[in-house]
């Protein structure tokens, strides 16, 4: 999730703690709630390239998380003396994990488990701004300014209320990801025949989270030789109709492994897809990800030039522009991922 997401879940942490607890140890859990993003850090020293390496790698590990709630605890004790150093340290340490765990909702992918696996864990239920969860750690503030009712017991009741939206979400994701399924299935008269139906050759479905509805997810269908993208709707049940996208993966891709750019981005990322173009005498490999390509629009993109040999010239990192959506197109989109089933996608 981003910054000002991680922090406003570490004040519900904070909020846990009872009035009359010392400010160092409610800044703790704020503090911790930040600091696996720590590794922000490594932009500075090794550039955009590193920084997508170490990105939610080991810093955001629950191996290492003890040891940033140590480093904390004991930064807030030399600042404040008279705070509780278990206090301090036990409020540090579950911001950390709710760090992680805010993180393991979204559809980035966090190596949780570092150092005994380097597997990104992404469960796809939250985006990276969930406007859900900051209107209900909002409502806990404002019924604890208003309320007569203890802070430990509004917030036990945030909490709760929290774990019952991520269940919705989840049962909600769960549905979505059927509905895919069940549209996209061959009929069951098609046998094995090549082609036969829209679904045919179904490897990997993954649904993904929108930033404005519960109701409205993306859907990403990994075949052989490209992908299914388009919207589903868990109400009212509707599925819309697939765009595909081919992949290329040949020689000259390959080759494109040369640069550190591409070799970055390709470890990161779940559902590569792969353009290459011949232009000016040099290939020009372009990398994405399906899970935020939208309409054939990417924000995140690596790229690579190799010569006729194949020799590495250039490389880099943006978004491609090359396709990006015009105002109509942009407003049919917000339409869709605020929630509004569009019966012309069906």
């Amino acid at each position: 999730m981003d910054p000002v997401s991680h922090a406003v879940i570490g004040s519900a942490v904070a909020g846990l703690f009872p009035e009359g607890t010392h400010a160092a140890v409610c800044w703790s859990a704020v503090l911790g709630a930040e600091s696996p993003d720590i590794d922000i850090v490594v932009q500075f020293v090794r550039g955009r390239v590193g920084y997508l390496r170490a990105h939610r790698g080991p810093t955001h590990g629950l191996a290492t998380l003890p040891l940033q709630a140590a480093l904390i605890a004991a930064g807030m004790k030399l600042l404040h003396p008279g705070a509780p150093l278990g206090p301090l340290f036990g409020a540090a340490l579950l911001g950390t994990l709710s760090h992680v765990l805010f993180d393991f909702g979204n559809d980035y992918g966090t190596q949780g488990l570092w150092p005994f696996s380097p597997r990104r864990i992404a469960f796809d239920l939250i985006p990276i701004v969930d406007l859900g969860i900051l209107a209900i750690v909002g409502a806990g503030w404002l019924a604890h300014a208003l309320l007569p009712a203890g802070r430990p017991v509004v917030f036990g009741s945030v909490w709760l209320a929290l774990g019952f939206y991520g269940l919705l979400r989840f049962l909600l994701h769960r549905r979505a990801r059927a509905l895919v399924v069940e549209y996209l299935r061959p009929p069951a008269d098609c046998g094995e025949a090549v082609g036969c139906g829209v679904g045919w050759a179904l490897q990997v479905v993954t649904v993904h989270p929108t930033l404005l509805s519960l109701n409205a997810w993306r859907y990403v269908v990994q075949q052989p030789g490209g992908f299914l993208t388009g919207m589903v709707w868990v109400w009212p049940g509707r599925v819309s109709r697939p765009q595909r996208a081919a992949n290329q993966y040949d020689q000259v891709v390959l080759a494109s492994l040369k640069a550190a750019t591409v070799t970055a981005f390709a470890s990161w990322t779940r559902r590569p897809r792969v353009e290459v173009a011949w232009r000016d005498g040099l290939w020009e490999v372009r990398w994405s990800d399906m899970r935020y390509e939208v309409d054939g629009f990417s924000p995140f993109t690596a790229y690579a030039w190799l010569d006729a040999e194949l020799n590495l010239v250039d490389e880099g990192l943006g978004r491609r522009t090359d396709a990006a959506p015009g105002p109509a197109l942009l407003l049919r989109r917000l339409r869709q991922e605020a929630g509004r089933w569009d019966p012309l996608e069906h």
